[in-house]
């Protein structure tokens, strides 16, 4: 969908998705998401460390410029991970649920198709 968007539409679409990020501050060892949530959210990581966890294992360390969530808000999927600040950590959210996530990607789609 990116590439097929007349060129200069692209910064109309950053700026809507921008306007939709929502912050959330995490404290050390706080969990953002628990393995076998519903995912609806996804998350970018600006500042900090995370750990990412099935069951008791540590699989990897996220750090800032990270995103998780994007399968499962998606698809509106299971996480099979769970997400564990590691110190103190800032993210953004972009919300599955209308207007924050369908309507940015909806507009989007007009501007490609008004081109």
């Amino acid at each position: 969908m990116w590439l097929l968007c007349p060129q200069g539409r692209e910064a109309e679409f950053i700026s809507a998705v921008v306007t939709k990020l929502v912050p959330l501050h995490a404290s050390p060892q706080e969990y953002i998401v628990r393995e076998g949530e519903v995912g609806s959210h996804l998350f970018f990581l600006w500042h900090g460390r995370m750990q990412v966890v099935y069951r008791t294992r540590t699989l990897r360390y996220m750090v800032a410029g990270s995103y998780f969530g994007d399968m499962a808000a998606f698809i509106l999927s299971r996480h099979i991970v769970s997400y564990q600040a590691q110190d103190t950590c800032e993210l953004y959210i972009l919300a599955k649920v209308p207007p924050y996530f369908r309507s940015p990607f909806l507009s989007h789609a007009r501007f490609c198709a008004s081109a």
